[in-house]
């Protein structure tokens, strides 16, 4: 993700406010949530898309870097690794996309 937007987002908010709204969308990957709340509200894990891009790696988690996955889906994201679901491209496309809506929504 270049810079510039890196920026916006620090400018909107958090990278934990970025992952608590995350986490009301739908997985990127089903279009399900992975759990209901008492109140009817769905919920999914934002879950971070590593690059060695961002730094130091593809162990480090940069920040506004998550997607919506449900708990299955991110189980398998652990145990096979992203290119189950995409390759690397699609990965950054989406965090990318969730990163750009959840600016607009919050300006």
């Amino acid at each position: 993700m270049d810079s510039e937007l890196i920026n916006k987002a620090h400018k909107t908010g958090t990278d934990a406010e970025f992952r608590a709204w995350v986490q009301k969308q739908r997985s990127c990957v089903s279009g399900r949530f992975s759990e209901y709340l008492g109140s009817g509200e769905g919920r999914c894990i934002a879950a971070h898309v590593r690059r060695v891009a961002h730094g130091a790696g593809t162990g480090c988690k940069p920040p506004f870097s998550a997607v919506p996955l449900t708990h299955g889906e991110h189980l398998k994201q652990h145990q096979h690794g992203e290119s189950f679901f995409g390759p690397p491209d699609w990965w950054e496309a989406q965090a990318e996309h969730y990163l750009r809506h959840w600016i607009d929504v919050n300006a």
